[in-house]
């Protein structure tokens, strides 16, 4: 039986070292998707996308429901300064019965 996908959630405050964390555990994520916003904001800046903080986030909203949708192990940052990481998270212990770490 295959076991339950995962979500783990990294949050905390900007500069309170969420990306350190991760990187600390990066060998225990195994095959997990990084969703990396600042990362994605980069690789948009590079397009010389017009807004490459807004095409970042629309991006990874799609490859976190992407992952729910799935049923892969991932991983995202987040302040919890918005509603939407806690959407995620029930989306995804509702839909799929993810389990998080």
């Amino acid at each position: 039986m295959k076991q339950k996908p995962v979500m783990y959630v990294f949050s905390g405050n900007n500069g309170s070292g969420k990306s350190t964390i991760r990187g600390m555990f990066y060998d225990d994520l195994g095959s997990a998707i990084n969703v990396d916003p600042d990362a994605l904001v980069r690789k948009h800046k590079n397009r010389t996308s017009k807004n490459p903080t807004l095409s970042a986030g629309k991006e990874s909203l799609r490859i976190i429901s992407e992952c729910i949708d799935s049923l892969h192990d991932f991983s995202i940052e987040t302040t919890l300064d918005s509603k939407i990481s806690i959407r995620q998270m029930q989306l995804a212990k509702k839909i799929k019965d993810m389990k998080f770490l």
